[in-house]
């Protein structure tokens, strides 16, 4: 009879654990709520799990699992659409959403800044508009991806398209030489950072000649 009760009692307890209710936060980059719909990828299930509220917010039991892609599409069609991993740490998972004029103005300042020959801080902003578009516009998020290597080089003092780009065709991407990725690891290792050969956010950052931030919030003059 006790070892019946237990039972009961464990599977009240796990079916209380997955019915938790799970809260969908959107916001833009100033951390500003948008209402959006909510989707869940899976599969064919092309359905909204709901709407959130003006603020961004929308509570629901068991919208996702760790693992899944929750995916957030604004109502204002002048934002992106934005996905997230479905938080495993906590019941709220955020997704972040990026406005239009916001993605034109950053990638507007790291044309400018390239063009002041602010290569450095011009590589940052071309990378952050590419991880931006990554899931949005793949073209876009590739040729932006190209632009940062070029001006990374620049600001590198290394002019020649070919030492630096090469096409490879099983990834089906432009990708560094082994020219430039021995470039960038020997800079890494005079300015004490890890020797990854990638230009990753510490490479990048040490480059340049403004912060993330100032670009990201401010329109840069031609």
């Amino acid at each position: 009879m006790l070892r019946n009760i237990g039972v009961i009692v464990f599977a009240l307890f796990s079916i209380d654990i997955y019915s938790e209710e799970q809260i969908v936060q959107v916001l833009d980059d100033s951390g500003k709520g948008v209402k959006s719909k909510i989707f869940v990828l899976l599969g064919n299930d092309n359905e909204p799990k709901g709407i959130t509220d003006d603020s961004g917010n929308l509570a629901l039991s068991n919208l996702c699992q760790p693992g899944e892609l929750v995916e957030a599409e604004p109502i204002n069609s002048l934002y992106y659409k934005g996905t997230s991993d479905c938080s495993s740490r906590s019941k709220n998972t955020i997704v972040k959403v990026t406005s239009k004029s916001f993605a034109d103005n950053l990638i507007n300042n790291a044309i400018n800044l390239e063009e002041k020959g602010q290569y450095g801080t011009a590589a940052l902003g071309y990378t952050e508009f590419a991880y931006r578009m990554d899931k949005i516009d793949s073209e876009k998020a590739s040729s932006a991806r190209v632009s940062a290597y070029l001006s990374f080089a620049k600001s590198l003092n290394v002019t020649d398209e070919d030492a630096v780009i090469q096409f490879d065709p099983q990834q089906n991407a432009t990708v560094l030489t082994k020219f430039f990725v021995d470039k960038v690891k020997l800079y890494q290792s005079e300015n004490g950072l890890p020797q990854t050969g990638k230009l990753d956010f510490v490479t990048l950052e040490n480059q340049a000649e403004k912060s993330l931030f100032s670009i990201l919030m401010k329109r840069i003059e031609e």
